[in-house]
């Protein structure tokens, strides 16, 4: 997985192609140091072809931190795949994808 790119006050995150529990650490890694920056982030996820639960949850979990922190989530390329699985267990709009 590739690391988080900085743009000024703003954060660039490339998602894995799987965001399953497999790759779940590894993002989980970068997400928190994102935290401590306290930057704003643009996800860039035009490579998500699968999700999990495990890897939605993450996200979610870091939208709702970075919201706390006044700090903003946007999206960049969003997949079918991504938008169905956060649709589907009812997180779409907590994701700021709807």
């Amino acid at each position: 997985m590739k690391k988080a790119e900085e743009l000024s006050d703003t954060i660039v995150i490339d998602l894995p192609d799987n965001l399953t529990i497999a790759t779940a650490e590894s993002l989980h890694q970068i997400l928190e140091s994102t935290v401590e920056k306290h930057q704003d982030v643009v996800f860039n996820a035009e490579n998500v072809n699968r999700v999990d639960t495990a890897g939605l949850q993450l996200l979610y979990a870091f939208c709702i931190e970075q919201k706390q922190h006044q700090l903003s989530v946007q999206w960049r390329s969003v997949t079918a795949s991504l938008a169905e699985g956060a649709d589907l267990i009812g997180i779409g709009k907590a994701l700021y994808l709807a």
